[in-house]
């Protein structure tokens, strides 16, 4: 509970700071529109990225109930990739994307899984340089579905390892992540019984792998004819 409103205060304070310092500018020179309309927009942006936090803070609290149903992993990947394919083609990334075309249906929700896709894919292109390389796969092993996300980037220190599923811990600069992201990402896989692992060497990159159960099958009964 100290370590999430420790974050919390800190991801608040300081966009409230910027407004307050925003305003006090303002009133030292209200006649100068210019510098009035530069500080508007900064104070709109603060009070966005305050209103993100509170907003993510409340996702995380409610644990929405998931709609469960059969669903199509690599349909939900592919969809994902397609909204993030301008900040990969911005960065000139290598994009490798391996999807098992066998791969069968598992029950969870669309939107949930997708949102957990979509958090890892942003991280991984965080992560990496210009120029780097993602990968991202679907397969079948050991009677599970297996999402991998993996990317050649900075990596996590061995210390951090521990830390990174911890609601507003990140290791990312200020103002650039809430430190929500994979708090959701555990949440959400852990409550449609999966989980998701993570294994990476600091400047070497980063592996992030969910497993599903497959789908329970109903025996088939044999006829007596």
């Amino acid at each position: 509970i100290g370590r999430l409103a420790s974050g919390l205060a800190h991801e608040i304070n300081n966009p409230i700071n910027g407004i307050r310092n925003c305003i006090y500018a303002i009133r030292n020179d209200p006649d100068d529109r210019e510098q009035t309309a530069e500080y508007l927009q900064m104070m709109d942006d603060g009070a966005a990225h305050a209103s993100s936090v509170i907003d993510k803070l409340l996702g995380y609290s409610r644990k929405r109930r998931a709609g469960l149903e059969p669903m199509d992993l690599n349909n939900a990947v592919e969809s994902v990739l397609r909204l993030v394919s301008f900040d990969i083609e911005r960065k000139n990334l290598d994009l490798e994307s391996r999807l098992d075309p066998d791969l069968p249906s598992i029950v969870a929700d669309r939107q949930l899984i997708q949102e957990v896709v979509m958090n890892l894919l942003i991280n991984a292109v965080d992560a990496v340089d210009e120029r780097g390389r993602i990968e991202v796969s679907t397969s079948v092993r050991d009677k599970e579905v297996v999402l991998t996300v993996s990317d050649r980037g900075h990596g996590i220190a061995p210390d951090d390892l521990d830390r990174i599923f911890d609601p507003f811990f990140t290791t990312k600069k200020t103002g650039e992540g809430t430190g929500l992201g994979l708090s959701i990402c555990l949440e959400i896989v852990q409550a449609q019984g999966g989980r998701i692992d993570v294994e990476s060497r600091f400047g070497e990159g980063s592996v992030f792998t969910i497993t599903f159960p497959l789908p329970a099958t109903e025996p088939v009964m044999e006829s007596d004819s």
